[in-house]
């Protein structure tokens, strides 16, 4: 339901069903379930649009750290999780701190067996804003 009232705009409502569903969770399956990191990134994501870019980061460092704490370093949820980083670095013109990010996301998917076109893509992203920040 968060999603749909994120989309509708109605972003109180929104950061409500996301911030309920987080106690939730974290209530049936405690604060060390690896699941809880897509509840944090999808209330940044909220807070992104509204460009609040101080609590976007906030909660993006939070559910990158529970998948980092639970699932280790090469996870393609722990790629979301700096790829968000890089689209909120992005939005707010910081060209490197984004490229920087998506660096990161880099060599967690070179790991993965099946992200080769995701690392491509990724690449072209990140050749993209380097040729946007020369002109």
């Amino acid at each position: 339901m968060a999603e749909v009232y994120r989309v509708q705009g109605e972003f109180d409502k929104a950061i409500a069903e996301h911030k309920r569903a987080i106690s939730a969770r974290e209530l049936e399956f405690g604060s060390n379930d690896p699941g809880i990191g897509v509840f944090y990134y999808a209330l940044a994501d909220v807070y992104k649009e509204l460009k609040e870019w101080d609590k976007a980061s906030e909660l993006y460092e939070k559910g990158l750290q529970s998948y980092l704490r639970t699932v280790g370093e090469k996870d393609t949820m722990v790629a979301v999780g700096y790829v968000s980083f890089g689209d909120l670095y992005n939005s707010k013109g910081d060209k490197e701190a984004a490229i920087d990010c998506y660096k990161k996301e880099e060599q967690v998917l070179i790991e993965i067996p099946g992200m080769e076109a995701r690392v491509t893509q990724l690449r072209s992203k990140i050749e993209s804003i380097r040729g946007d920040s020369n002109e």
